[in-house]
């Protein structure tokens, strides 16, 4: 929770100072307004991300994540890895 309220506070501050997007433009009121609401999205994004594990162990469980297991073996058995 501590790292998606970090990142939040990261994306608002960095866009009330910088400007982008055209929000230069803005109003204060409103370029602040923009930017915690990206912040608000950035944090709700992590939360929902980081709360797949604890909802939904299986999901991340070594049997479905096929790429990972193809890379390892790639690197690790030299002996069975295809040449490129």
């Amino acid at each position: 929770m501590r790292t998606a309220i970090a990142f939040a506070l990261f994306v608002a501050v960095f866009l009330f100072i910088f400007e982008p997007f055209g929000t230069g433009g803005m109003d204060w009121k409103w370029r602040t307004l923009n930017a915690l609401i990206f912040g608000l999205v950035t944090a709700s994004g992590i939360l929902i991300c980081a709360s797949i594990g604890r909802f939904w162990p299986d999901w991340f469980g070594e049997e479905r994540w096929i790429l990972g297991k193809e890379g390892r073996r790639r690197f690790t058995d030299k002996e069975k890895a295809p040449r490129d």
